[in-house]
C-alpha cells in the first residue's frame, strides 16, 4: 500500500524470504511430543482420532495399541477371537447363557454324559445247546487172560444236533487185543450211516461215525458203537478217547466231554 508520504513500501528481498524459518508442509503423524493436532500420517490421507467414547476411551485406528481388556475377561483369551477360545481357557467362567436359537451345549466331564440306553437282546436268542457227553462202558471191569472185553461208546446229547463222533480210542496193546467193531443205532434212526474202525498204531484204534447226507442230527442218549477186545496179560487197563469231537450235520463242532475207562486183565491162579 503507498505510504501516506507518497513513498512506496519497501519490498523484502529474496534473501530476506530466504531466511525466513521454512513453514512444515503438512503435519507429520506419530513426532516425538506431537498432539492430537499433529495430523495424520504423511500423504496417507489417514483418519483423525476421533472424539472419546462414552468410556473415555479414544478409538483407535489399524495398527494401533490394543485397548486394555475388559474387566473380568478370562486369562488366556483373545482379543477379538472367537468366543469359544475364552470360554474354553483353563479356569474360565462358565459359559453364558446361549441366545436363543443358538446350541452351546458342551461336554467337559464324561461322567455327565447320558447313560446308554438299555438294549434287552435275549429276545428271540437260541440258548446254547447243553454239552454233549461220550464215554466208554466196558464190561466185564475184571476179566482173565483170553476172555473178551465188550467196550461200549455211549453218548448223551439231549439237545445236541449230532451229525458224527470221529474218535480215537487208545489201549494199552501189552494187556489188550482189538478183536472186532460193529455200529449201535444212535446215528441211523432216518439217515443212511458211515461207521468205520480201524487200528492206526499199536493201541490206538480210528473210529469214524457219521450220518450221510442228512440236514438234521441226531440227539438223545444211545449207543455209537462196540469194539470187542481180548485180554492178554495180567495188569490195569485205561481205555481213552484222543482227536475226539462231536459235529452237528454241517461239520461244525458242538460242547463235548469225552470220558474214558479202567478194567483190570487179572493173572489165573495155578492149578
Amino acid at each position: 500500500a503507498p505510504d501516506p508520504d507518497g513513498e512506496a513500501a519497501p519490498r523484502p528481498s529474496r534473501a530476506a524470504a530466504d531466511d525466513a524459518p521454512a513453514r512444515p508442509a503438512g503435519r507429520a503423524g506419530g513426532a516425538a511430543g506431537a498432539g492430537p493436532a499433529a495430523g495424520a500420517d504423511a500423504g496417507a490421507g489417514a483418519a483423525r482420532p476421533s472424539a472419546p467414547t462414552d468410556s473415555g476411551a479414544a478409538s483407535r485406528a489399524s495398527g494401533a495399541a490394543p485397548a486394555p481388556r475388559p474387566a473380568g475377561a478370562l486369562a488366556g483369551a483373545v482379543p477379538g477371537g472367537d468366543e469359544d477360545a475364552t470360554r474354553d481357557a483353563p479356569g474360565g467362567t462358565p459359559d453364558e447363557a446361549p441366545a436363543p436359537g443358538t446350541d452351546r451345549t458342551r461336554r467337559t466331564d464324561a461322567s455327565v454324559d447320558e447313560a446308554p440306553e438299555a438294549v434287552d437282546d435275549t429276545d428271540g436268542r437260541d440258548a446254547l445247546p447243553s454239552e454233549v457227553v461220550v464215554w466208554l462202558e466196558a464190561a466185564p471191569k475184571v476179566l482173565a487172560p483170553g476172555e473178551t472185553l465188550a467196550v461200549t461208546l455211549r453218548i448223551s446229547a439231549p439237545d445236541g444236533d449230532v451229525g458224527g463222533v470221529p474218535c480215537h480210542v487208545l489201549f494199552d496193546p501189552r494187556r489188550l487185543e482189538w478183536v472186532d467193531a460193529e455200529q449201535g443205532s444212535f446215528l441211523t434212526a432216518g439217515a443212511e450211516t458211515a461207521f468205520l474202525v480201524a487200528p492206526v498204531a499199536p493201541g490206538r484204534l480210528a473210529v469214524g461215525a457219521s450220518r450221510l447226507g442228512a440236514d438234521q442230527g441226531a440227539r438223545g442218549d444211545g449207543v455209537i458203537g462196540r469194539l470187542a477186545f481180548r485180554a492178554r496179560e495180567a495188569g490195569s487197563v485205561d481205555l481213552a478217547f484222543d482227536r475226539a469231537s462231536v459235529r452237528d450235520p454241517q461239520g461244525r463242532p458242538l460242547p463235548a466231554r469225552f470220558v474214558g475207562t479202567r478194567v483190570i486183565v487179572a493173572s489165573q491162579d495155578p492149578p
